[in-house]
């Protein structure tokens, strides 16, 4: 297919097990870094908890994961849905997006809220709902409701190193939201795959830089982590994934190596503590692990499902763990660590499950519903977007 070409074929939309195989790895080490942090387990540690603790202590690389798979999917799920994906519906792209985000953030707000009315200072009360360090302001609200939490936490972050867990997992959602703001914008101005390519490349050079000048600036290392500048390669990224991959085809043993060498990129990145490439680099192994696990019934045993549904019901495992380790944590204070951790992520499942079936996807498909004419809803994109 000419790249210069503005049209788009469009791909199946049938679910990609291996790319929420990729999700669960992310969410797991999103979950081991912040279990690690808590530090509710005991003191003796056996062979595998420390191995588990090294995994962990790098886990915030597992956002810079879901920033990729995020670009993926959104571009993917647009294509499959739009016949002409350069002049996509921004009426149903934003449409879509609210009703997959907002319903469980409207929850976490609420529940963060009655956690600060309620909560008893000290301990993991602190971790997990109030930093004591933090001010609740004006400005800690507007930025919550305006999808410039990232921001926000930079803006404050010489009084404060964030304002409690529950609240902190935020800063990902806004530069994802910002990002969504900004996608169809960009598609649409580009024109076509050419133009569209071009311009997430300067994406990924513009957050290269960016990096690279807060690091020799001197500043606080959380502006390499959390700008939205910062992140905008992993996003770019994604999307150049899905544009590759709907354009190329390949068998299914040049695909195991294309996957096999994404992921031998993406085990070597993520073990680095450099803020300047190490992003890029995780994102390209990542990017490749999907661009070779889209061919047909890849990872379709059986024994891959159970995994595959953690990578599903990540949006609702990321928002709500912090309570689920609040609530639990007498349960698991002083137990074993990989035993506490395994207890903690079957826990946070269970609660994302419930919401994922009886609060995200009924409201999602109202409010993908209003404005429509009467009948039957649209069955839901199967992308798990």
């Amino acid at each position: 297919m000419n790249p210069n070409s503005r049209q788009v074929r469009q791909p199946n939309d049938s679910r990609l097990i291996g790319v929420d195989l990729l999700r669960a790895v992310a969410i797991a080490v999103v979950l081991g870094r912040h279990w690690l942090g808590a530090g509710l387990t005991g003191d003796q540690y056996l062979t595998i908890d420390t191995i588990a603790i090294e995994i962990f202590r790098h886990g915030m690389w597992g956002v810079t994961l879901f920033f990729v798979i995020s670009g993926f999917l959104i571009t993917r799920s647009t294509m499959a849905r739009e016949p002409d994906f350069f002049a996509l519906s921004f009426r149903q792209f934003y449409k879509r997006r609210a009703g997959r985000i907002l319903p469980l953030l409207a929850t976490s707000i609420v529940i963060g809220t009655i956690g600060l009315a309620f909560g008893a200072d000290g301990g993991l009360y602190d971790y997990v709902f109030h930093d004591p360090n933090a001010t609740f302001g004006a400005g800690f609200w507007l930025s919550l409701f305006t999808f410039t939490f990232n921001w926000a936490r930079l803006a404050f972050i010489a009084q404060s190193s964030g304002w409690g867990l529950h609240w902190d997992v935020l800063w990902s959602l806004a530069v994802e939201e910002q990002f969504y703001v900004l996608f169809p914008l960009l598609v649409i101005w580009t024109h076509s795959s050419a133009r569209l390519m071009r311009a997430l490349a300067a994406a990924v050079a513009i957050a290269i830089i960016g990096r690279g000048m807060v690091g020799l600036s001197g500043i606080d290392g959380a502006y390499a982590l959390i700008s939205s500048f910062a992140c905008i390669d992993a996003l770019a990224i994604g999307v150049l994934s899905a544009l590759l991959s709907n354009q190329y085809r390949f068998g299914a043993r040049q695909s195991l190596m294309i996957a096999s060498t994404g992921a031998a990129i993406a085990v070597s990145a993520y073990f680095s503590t450099d803020l300047v490439i190490t992003p890029t680099i995780l994102a390209i192994g990542a990017g490749s692990i999907i661009f070779g696990v889209q061919r047909p019934h890849a990872f379709s045993a059986k024994f891959w499902l159970p995994f595959a549904r953690i990578g599903e019901l990540s949006y609702g495992i990321y928002l709500l763990h912090p309570l689920v380790l609040y609530v639990i944590a007498p349960l698991l204070r002083g137990s074993n660590f990989v035993g506490g951790y395994l207890l903690f992520v079957i826990a946070t499942a269970a609660l994302a499950e419930l919401s994922y079936r009886y609060l995200e996807r009924p409201a999602n498909r109202w409010i993908r519903g209003m404005g429509n004419r009467p009948g039957p809803l649209p069955a839901p994109q199967r992308s798990g977007v």
